[in-house]
């Protein structure tokens, strides 16, 4: 794929992915938009070693399927942290540097987590856990899908094409990319179900030992 992030923004857009591989987010929303404008750089994604640890009593398909692809290279990401009761002056002081002002919000564009609070902040969700089965307005359901959905193409930007590696949950710096995938699938199955099941399948490729239970 060319020119996958140029001024902020993509400018291409892949064709259908393999399977296996993480789904594509057309960045379109308005949200999405606003943020990759702002992002100054992608999030930083270094390549380590491979995976291969299989554990060899699992039985769930999809983690059987994932198995069959063998040793896949392992990535990890830079992590903005988002400030809380435990963040230093460093932290702190970065975290406030990298921030934006997105569609009338102030967040750090490189800070998953932030995507992943606005999401369930608008779908009134405690957490990121989509198992909560309270309804969702239409309306709330339609802006915390445009924030996760902001979060899921601002890390594409940082991900080769077609993404196949693994992002092991395991690896704390990985854990806001998969929050906030884990509410975009969650959210995304209260409109389309079909499409929600895509993105669990990639949640158990791109985490083979499956420690959230996306399968």
């Amino acid at each position: 794929m060319r020119d996958r992030f140029r001024d902020g923004m993509f400018v291409t857009r892949p064709e259908e992915p393999p399977d296996r591989s993480m789904p594509w987010v057309p960045p379109t929303g308005r949200i999405t938009r606003k943020a990759l404008a702002a992002l100054d750089r992608p999030i930083l994604a270094w390549q380590e070693d491979c995976y291969a640890q299989f554990p060899a009593d699992e039985t769930g398909p999809l983690q059987r399927e994932a198995a069959k692809l063998g040793a896949r290279p392992t990535r990890r990401l830079e992590r903005l942290w988002q400030p809380n009761e435990e963040s230093g002056p460093d932290e702190l002081a970065a975290y406030e540097a990298a921030c934006r002002d997105v569609d009338g919000v102030r967040l750090a564009p490189r800070c998953l987590d932030d995507f992943d609070e606005r999401a369930c902040l608008a779908a009134g969700l405690r957490d990121s856990d989509d198992g909560d089965p309270v309804p969702i307005d239409p309306q709330a359901l339609d802006e915390a899908l445009a924030w996760a959905e902001a979060g899921v193409c601002v890390l594409q930007a940082s991900l080769p094409w077609p993404f196949q590696d693994c992002l092991l949950y395991g690896q704390a710096d990985n854990r806001p990319a998969h929050r906030v995938l884990r509410t975009y699938a969650g959210l995304l199955s209260r409109k389309r179900p079909r499409d929600a099941a895509r993105w669990r399948r990639a949640l158990a490729f791109l985490n083979p030992p499956d420690s959230i239970g996306a399968r």
